[in-house]
């Protein structure tokens, strides 16, 4: 016979939402002074946005888990609307560091 597939269970991942993670921010690129003039301004091409989360410190057992290894991902979607047109990207990652709420840069 075959591979008969009762061997192994596909369990629902559970996801733990980050409250603190904003439900929106809007940046804007800053004026800075162009290079090599010396008056002219123009748009800087970049911008950053920053922000922490809490992660739990603890996960609950339960009679499905065993063998528990935490890790964390951020779903980030981002959009943008330039000159009256809206652009919309998600993208998913996998938290690389986490710091300490002291002193760490967070998730």
């Amino acid at each position: 016979m075959g591979f008969q597939g009762m061997e192994h269970n596909r369990y629902r991942e559970k996801k733990t939402p980050l409250n603190s993670i904003p439900e929106s921010h809007v940046v804007e690129l800053p004026e800075v002074q162009a290079e090599g003039e010396k008056k002219k301004m123009e748009q800087a091409k970049h911008c950053e946005f920053w922000w922490t989360g809490r992660v739990p410190g603890f996960t609950p057992p339960s009679f499905q888990s065993f063998a528990v290894a935490r890790f964390y991902r951020v779903r980030i979607k981002m959009g943008v609307e330039i000159a009256g047109k809206k652009f919309e990207s998600e993208v998913e990652s996998h938290v690389r560091e986490l710091g300490s709420v002291l002193g760490g840069h967070g998730v």
